[in-house]
């Protein structure tokens, strides 16, 4: 059966020019220096992600995450290449982006509904899940928002945010915020969402928190953007932590424990052990 697209990059490359600035144009219009060079982001990408997808963005910093999924909402537009998006995009880059610090908290729902094109009745209709889901007193919605905690704001801002999701959510690290306990609530809201068919696309460094949730996605590194088709298999495919059995000896007493390898941060209990020490590893070790 084939699947619904809800998502297509066709040969799409972004580039940006570093010094464009009114000194530099001018400069270069007068023949001064140099005509200005663009520089490539993404360079000649092409993926699809499917309808329902739990669809991840993975790369180092610079790399052009951010630009990528700024081109799916439409905020920016590709240099070169055609983007295609079927379906109603929700997108969360910046939790707290529309709010107006001097209005309440009912008052920026309201100013967030609008920015939203969310209708008046629709709002609504869901005021008591959005309350809900932020955990936000009365009280605390009838304060002006410059009085709110980061968290409270955080909330709030999600719980507007995450209501109102048709088809498409795009996700930008905003897992990263938060508490354990809001986090884990969010996580449970995002599964529900790809539970009705949701096409869900985040931008994320960890996949831990979501690798029971995540279907597919891609790689960028600064040369090439790679395609991971099934998440399981790719996780399966990192090879897994060696396993050793670490015994430091003249000490008070010997101590094992397990670390994985690669890892060079060992922390030595000053309290317990003197500063001069032997380090032994067991490679016969196994968990």
């Amino acid at each position: 059966m084939k699947r619904e697209v809800a998502i297509a990059f066709k040969n799409v490359t972004k580039s940006y020019n570093p010094n464009l600035g009114l000194k530099s144009i001018l400069r270069t219009y007068f023949s001064l220096e140099n005509p200005i060079h663009s520089i490539p982001v993404l360079n000649d990408v092409t993926f699809n992600i499917y309808k329902g997808d739990f669809f991840f963005i993975l790369g180092d910093n610079g790399v052009g995450k951010s630009t990528l999924l700024k081109m799916i909402s439409g905020v920016l537009k590709p240099t070169s290449g055609s983007i295609e998006v079927n379906g109603k995009v929700d997108a969360i880059h910046e939790l707290t982006a529309g709010f107006n610090y001097e209005l309440n908290g009912y008052d920026n729902l309201k100013l967030l509904a609008t920015i939203k094109n969310i209708q008046d009745n629709e709002l609504k209709e869901n005021l008591d899940d959005i309350i809900a889901f932020s955990e936000l007193s009365d009280h605390d919605l009838k304060k002006p928002l410059k009085y709110y905690s980061s968290g409270m704001k955080t909330r709030l801002a999600y719980a507007v945010n995450i209501t109102f999701v048709k088809d498409i959510l795009l996700l930008d690290e905003v897992l990263a915020v938060g508490d354990y306990n809001f986090k884990y609530k969010c996580i449970e809201k995002i599964k529900q969402l790809q539970e009705t068919g949701v096409t869900i696309v985040i931008v994320t460094h960890d996949t831990r928190q979501l690798k029971n949730l995540l279907t597919s996605g891609i790689l960028i590194t600064k040369d090439k953007v790679s395609y991971i088709e099934d998440f399981m298999s790719y996780e399966q495919s990192i090879t897994s932590p060696k396993l050793h059995q670490i015994t430091y000896s003249n000490c008070l007493k010997d101590v094992a424990i397990t670390v994985a390898e690669g890892n060079n941060e060992i922390l030595i209990d000053e309290n317990n052990h003197p500063e001069n020490y032997i380090l032994e590893i067991d490679d016969n070790f196994s968990n």
